[in-house]
């Protein structure tokens, strides 16, 4: 990754996990093991750490984004009593490493404000240790993410696939609405289970719906001004980045920023297989991919075309 020939664009990765001990799901290892191996291979990564989730969220859904193993926690960093986000700030301060935060998309109807509220308090907590917060990235994972078990209770739970397509994309389109992110994480992540679902992929009868939504999606992102996450984590599950050819060449003619993240959750997995995609971005229209600073979207351009 770290060789001559690579493109400048391909050396920031904008979404890098801290260890279990942050995470929840992670590998063990210290932020300073990170910014070691980032330093090592000529990258630069930016954090994005899983946020707390709400108080009020965490009673009501005590479960919420729970690996299905004994006695796990629920993921990401946690506040109150005995939280680590302030740990997890100085230990920031400590490694040098750039901050964001993922926010995960709760249902909108009844958490949007406190989601809000989340969003405030991360600025706060971070200026409160002289840091500035690269992104906030919009996430949808629950309650579906972490098992294919998980995604059939909650395709039950909403009544089938449909009216979850609808739910999903219609509560990440709300968070997009409300200016406070930069990016949206792998959008298409639903996908993961396609290749793993006994049945088959959980929503090959409603592809139509499916792409009706991400149309719908794409365009609120442009409206809003938010950038697309081309996560190249997918490739260890859907065995592409999470971000189908279609839908990449939809947010390339709509004009959508693009931004590449890795979501290593171990060192060794930042920059992950960055070279190996290039092509498909450059041969989609992808001229230049973007980072960001302090809230500011950064563009870097991504090399001559294929």
């Amino acid at each position: 990754m770290s060789g001559s020939g690579t493109c400048d664009a391909l050396r920031y990765d904008n979404h890098v996990h801290g260890g279990r001990h942050y995470s929840g799901h992670s590998a063990v290892y210290a932020l300073s093991e990170l910014a070691a191996e980032a330093r090592a291979r000529g990258l630069t990564i930016s954090l994005r750490e899983h946020a707390p989730f709400p108080p009020e969220v965490l009673a009501a859904y005590p479960g919420v984004l729970r690996i299905r193993e004994p006695g796990t926690a629920p993921v990401g960093l946690s506040l109150g009593q005995g939280g680590n986000l302030d740990e997890f700030l100085a230990d920031v301060v400590e490694t040098g490493l750039p901050l964001g935060f993922e926010v995960d998309v709760l249902p909108a109807a009844r958490w949007l404000a406190s989601s809000e509220r989340l969003a405030g308090l991360l600025q706060r907590r971070a200026a409160a240790h002289g840091l500035a917060i690269d992104c906030l990235n919009l996430s949808h994972h629950h309650p579906w993410d972490m098992t294919y078990g998980g995604l059939n209770d909650a395709l039950a739970a909403a009544g089938g696939p449909a009216p979850f397509l609808r739910s999903h994309f219609g509560d990440i389109r709300t968070y997009a609405a409300t200016g406070l992110f930069g990016t949206a994480s792998h959008l298409e992540a639903l996908r993961k289970f396609d290749r793993r679902a006994p049945a088959g992929p959980p929503f090959a009868c409603h592809m139509d719906l499916y792409r009706e939504e991400l149309q719908l999606t794409l365009a609120a992102f442009h409206r809003c001004n938010v950038a697309l996450e081309y996560n190249t984590s997918g490739s260890l599950s859907w065995g592409r980045p999470y971000l189908s050819p279609e839908t990449l060449q939809a947010a390339v003619e709509m004009g959508l920023r693009i931004v590449i993240g890795s979501d290593a959750h171990s060192p060794d997995r930042i920059g992950f297989e960055f070279e190996r995609w290039t092509e498909e971005l450059k041969a989609a229209g992808v001229r230049e991919v973007f980072r960001f600073e302090r809230g500011r979207a950064v563009g870097m351009s991504l090399g001559a075309e294929p």
